[in-house]
């Protein structure tokens, strides 16, 4: 038998449709492709069309841009300050720095024109059900932070960043999904949901591990503090910084722009504060003799 030659194969190069005259006919799933293609393009906003294919919130630097009256709610990146009544490119009154970013002017292809479609596509169900799936993958990432990343610490080393890491760990996918996928959040007992909700499930964990391999043998006192005062610990310090994610998605929604997490720095700070006071003091107990 004598080889295929590469005209008579079908997969050949030359059968490229650019090597024929007749030129390129398609077969059935391309034509099919093709009239979904255009069913589509019919029925879709031809704003939120370039909304989803073009840079949609550019810096104001560019010199072609006439100076407008920031007519909304407007806060400063740097220091918070609302700059709304100002001009745009006016520095910060605050601070002194220049706000890169203006609101969308009228008949601009905008972050926000995108984000409604987005929203409008979310139902609450799926909202909610995301929120679930963001609470139980908390959990393991919370215990990754906490058996892992402290287990070569020193005692003084871990009571000033175990609680830096817990409380990072326990929020960090809640964080996330506000600032890339926001559109999925739609009311802030989402969030409170999503943080508390890691915080109870990985203090549950963290105490039966403790109390079954780690303490084995353990006073009751100690027992009933860690179901009662460690979990409420770790509930209320998600809680504060839940409220400052609260914050900055309250900030995003206002002023319909991509949301930016430094307005809840602070809350998370006095989160890890109070992780870490109750820490100390519990510690300071038992140098004492007067702990558990």
């Amino acid at each position: 038998m004598t080889a295929m030659s590469h005209a008579e194969d079908k997969h050949s190069i030359d059968q490229e449709p650019y090597l024929h005259k007749e030129g390129f006919s398609a077969d059935a799933a391309e034509q099919l492709a093709e009239e979904r293609l255009a069913a589509e393009k019919q029925q879709a906003d031809p704003i939120l069309e370039r909304a989803k294919h073009s840079v949609f919130d550019e810096p104001i630097s560019f010199p072609h841009r006439d100076a407008v009256e920031i007519s909304q709610d407007w806060h400063c990146r740097k220091c918070h300050y609302n700059l709304r009544g100002l001009m745009t490119g006016h520095p910060c009154p605050e601070c002194g720095s220049v706000e890169r970013y203006e609101p969308p002017r009228e008949g601009e292809v905008s972050y926000a024109k995108l984000m409604a479609n987005r929203y409008r596509e979310v139902s609450s169900t799926k909202a909610w059900l995301v929120a679930v799936c963001v609470t139980l993958m908390g959990l393991p990432l919370a215990m990754l932070f906490s058996f892992l990343m402290t287990e070569y610490l020193t005692l003084l080393f871990f009571g000033m960043t175990g609680p830096a890491l817990a409380e990072i760990s326990k929020v960090m996918l809640c964080a996330t999904l506000i600032e890339l996928k926001s559109p999925y959040v739609k009311r802030p007992a989402q969030i409170y949901f999503m943080c508390i909700g890691t915080a109870l499930l990985f203090a549950l964990v963290q105490n039966w591990i403790c109390l079954n391999y780690i303490y084995s043998v353990s006073p009751r006192s100690m027992i009933a503090w860690r179901w009662t005062g460690c979990v409420a610990l770790h509930m209320l310090c998600s809680g504060i910084a839940a409220a400052g994610l609260v914050r900055v998605w309250r900030r995003g929604q206002q002023e319909e722009r991509m949301p930016s997490l430094s307005p809840a720095y602070v809350y998370m700070i006095v989160a890890f504060v109070v992780h870490a006071a109750l820490n100390a003091s519990v510690m300071s107990m038992g140098l004492f003799g007067c702990g558990f």
